[in-house]
């Protein structure tokens, strides 16, 4: 961060009431009845940014991509319905609607279908490898597929019994490569009224490599990071070896529902404990609480620096500390009748050294150091 007299660059912006210096603009729709939805965000390749655009009369979706430099529209997709997080890497993007699964080219933003016999599930792009997970009320199992990108040829890679109850699933997949150098599947099966599971199973050699049981049911969350795992269940935090399965520690929680929002850069953000607004930042080795924050949506991370937003102001805080380095304006999300429905989220490009945000029908970039 650039200094001036013992201030940055972007604090004497913020106090004279200017924006950032603005790299380029790209207006993506004037039409009032769409916008870029709120539960969506941003794709980022090395070379672009991708922004979806939704219709609230016919609630499909497209894709838009821009140069990540220039702002320069690279292509523009055709509407299609969508029922599924998008996932991918820097060649192509996959979702899933009522027809199958789809891939989208990061190159000209053709979309194709690829599988027309799996319709909806979560998606998971990691390590090389596409999955979704199924958890079909009609047979009461619960199923994860492997996907080929590239003919939608799909594996059976686990097959659960879960029952019909709505709240008996297998959920919160995520990958981990051990100490061996062997792929683990890590997810949670949550039992109607037996608590939960936490199962780490190998991917190459098809085998359960441990089963961490929590007697405790209800909502959960399932974070993996640094060979460690994250979950929650009322009333207690825990934190396992992702190896092994075994239990590093475990603090006792009031709190309802998944609260796990965030882990990185050795710590972890969850709600407060004291039931204000905003988040405890949690040492990750010890679940120990470093500091409280006010703010509660933690949006990026980059080089030691927590970037949290509210509206759309941006809180620039050292997450070892708390200490705030720097407050950032963007572009004031528009909304419909009244309700903030377009996206005002916003990221991060360290290699451009930008800051790439949207009022929900026109794209910004910001030079931010």
């Amino acid at each position: 961060m650039l200094l001036v007299s013992g201030c940055s660059l972007i604090e004497l912006a913020i106090s004279e009431g200017k924006t950032l210096p603005e790299v380029w603009q790209n207006t993506l729709t004037n039409d009032q009845s769409e916008g870029i939805p709120s539960n969506h965000g941003f794709f980022k390749t090395p070379d672009l940014i991708v922004a979806p655009i939704q219709s609230q009369i016919t609630f499909n979706f497209s894709l838009n991509a821009m140069d990540i430099r220039t702002g320069g529209q690279v292509w523009s997709s055709e509407q299609f319905e969508l029922s599924s997080n998008i996932v991918g890497d820097n060649k192509y993007m996959y979702f899933t609607n009522n027809s199958g699964v789809h891939k989208v080219n990061l190159e000209n933003g053709e979309i194709e279908l690829i599988n027309n016999s799996i319709r909806q599930g979560e998606l998971l792009f990691s390590e090389g490898h596409l999955f979704i997970t199924v958890n079909d009320r009609s047979d009461e199992f619960s199923y994860v597929y492997e996907i080929d990108g590239s003919t939608g040829l799909t594996e059976l890679i686990l097959k659960k019994s879960v029952g019909t109850s709505s709240r008996s699933s297998l959920k919160g997949l995520q990958t981990h490569i051990n100490d061996n150098g062997d792929l683990l599947l890590i997810y949670y099966e949550n039992g109607a009224s037996q608590g939960q599971s936490i199962i780490a199973y190998n991917y190459k050699q098809r085998f359960e490599v441990y089963r961490f049981i929590e007697s405790f049911g209800g909502a959960n969350t399932l974070k993996v990071s640094n060979g460690k795992v994250y979950f929650n269940v009322q009333p207690r935090l825990n934190c396992l070896d992702a190896n092994t399965g075994e239990k590093i520690w475990i603090k006792e929680s009031s709190l309802k529902g998944p609260s796990i929002l965030y882990v990185a850069d050795g710590v972890l953000g969850r709600k407060r404990e004291d039931g204000e607004f905003g988040l405890d930042i949690l040492e990750a080795e010890t679940g120990d609480i470093k500091w409280k924050s006010e703010n509660f949506q933690i949006s990026e991370y980059h080089e030691s620096l927590l970037y949290f937003q509210n509206s759309n102001k941006v809180f620039v805080t050292n997450s070892q500390t708390g200490s705030k380095v720097v407050t950032i304006k963007l572009p004031l999300a528009k909304n419909m009748g009244g309700s903030d429905y377009y996206d005002n989220s916003f990221v991060i490009v360290p290699e451009q050294e930008l800051i790439i945000s949207t009022d929900g029908h026109t794209m910004y970039a910001f030079k931010w150091r």
